[in-house]
C-alpha cells in the first residue's frame, strides 16, 4: 500500500518544474520583454508562408538585399506555430514550459551523482535564478535544454558506462537549426574532463 501512495507523490524535480513554470506563467511579460520576439515570430510566419528559408533580410526598410543567415529558422517556425495557435499567450506558455523543463532536468542531472537534497535544491535554484536575464521568448532558450541533454549523455557515458552517444548527432541536428549556441558543445570538447 505504501508503494502505491509513493507512486502518486510528486518528485522534487516535478515540484521544481511546477514552481518555475507557475512563476514564468505568472510573469509572462518577462518572457516578452525583448523586441526580437516579434521579429522571430514574423520570420517564422514568413518561412511557413513561403515554405523556404530566407536568404536575404526581409525586414530591412531601405535595402532588401543584405544577406541573411537564418540559423534560428526552426525555432522561428515553432514560435510562429505557437503564436498562430494561441497568440502571444501560446508563446509564453511554450517558453515557460521549455525553461521549467530544462531546469527540472538540470536538477535531475545533479541528483544522479549526489544525494544531498537541500544542497542540490539550492544549487539548482541558484543556477536557475542566475539565468533569469535570459528568460525570454527567443530561440536561445533552446540552448539551455540542449546543453543539459548534452551533459547528461556525456555524464552517463563517462560515469555509468551507458552508451547513448548515438543521440548526440540527432540532438546536434536539431540544435544547429534552433540556435547557433550549439557551438557551446564544441567548446566543451576542449575543457578538461573531471574523473
Amino acid at each position: 500500500m505504501a508503494r502505491k501512495t509513493a507512486y502518486f507523490l510528486p518528485s522534487l524535480a516535478h515540484i521544481f518544474f511546477t514552481i518555475f513554470f507557475l512563476i514564468l506563467i505568472g510573469y509572462g511579460d518577462i518572457l516578452l520583454g525583448d523586441a526580437d520576439t516579434g521579429y522571430h515570430i514574423r520570420a517564422g510566419e514568413y518561412i511557413l508562408d513561403k515554405m523556404s528559408i530566407p536568404r536575404a533580410d526581409i525586414f530591412s526598410h531601405l535595402d532588401l538585399t543584405p544577406p541573411w543567415t537564418a540559423h534560428e529558422w526552426l525555432a522561428e517556425v515553432i514560435m510562429a506555430l505557437m503564436h498562430g495557435a494561441m497568440g502571444l499567450t501560446g508563446v509564453v506558455i511554450f517558453f515557460s514550459a521549455l525553461i521549467a523543463i530544462t531546469f527540472s532536468l538540470f536538477f535531475k542531472l545533479l541528483r544522479l551523482n549526489h544525494n544531498h537534497i537541500i544542497l542540490l535544491w539550492l544549487v539548482a535554484s541558484f543556477a536557475t535564478i542566475c539565468t533569469t536575464i535570459h528568460w525570454l521568448a527567443r530561440p536561445h532558450a533552446f540552448c539551455f535544454l540542449f546543453l543539459v541533454l548534452w551533459y547528461f549523455i556525456l555524464g552517463t557515458y563517462q560515469n555509468d558506462k551507458k552508451n547513448c552517444l548515438y543521440f548526440l548527432p540527432v540532438i546536434m541536428l536539431a540544435w544547429v537549426n534552433l540556435h547557433g549556441g550549439s557551438l557551446l558543445s564544441k567548446i566543451n570538447e576542449n575543457l578538461p574532463c573531471s574523473h
